[in-house]
C-alpha cells in the first residue's frame, strides 16, 4: 500500500492509501495556473505559490535522505 504524507491531494487521499499525517485537500492558490493563454500545461503557466497558499510551510523537512541547506 502507498502511504501519502504531507501532500495536498485533490479531493482527499485516493482509497487504498494510508494516511502518514499531514494532508490537505485545499486549493494550493497557485499565481497562475493556466497562464495568459488560459491553456493549463502550458510554457507560460506560473505555479509559484501565492504568499496566502495553504501549502506553504506545511510540509516535512525532517524527511530522510533531504539535503540540509
Amino acid at each position: 500500500l502507498l502511504t501519502i504524507s504531507f501532500s495536498d491531494v485533490q479531493g482527499g487521499l485516493p482509497t487504498g492509501t494510508i494516511d502518514g499525517g499531514g494532508n490537505i485537500d485545499a486549493d494550493p492558490l497557485f499565481v497562475d495556473a493556466d497562464g495568459l493563454d488560459n491553456i493549463p500545461g502550458t510554457e507560460d503557466d506560473n505555479l509559484r505559490l501565492q504568499f496566502t497558499s495553504p501549502c506553504i510551510d506545511a510540509g516535512d523537512n525532517t524527511a530522510p535522505g533531504l539535503l540540509e541547506s
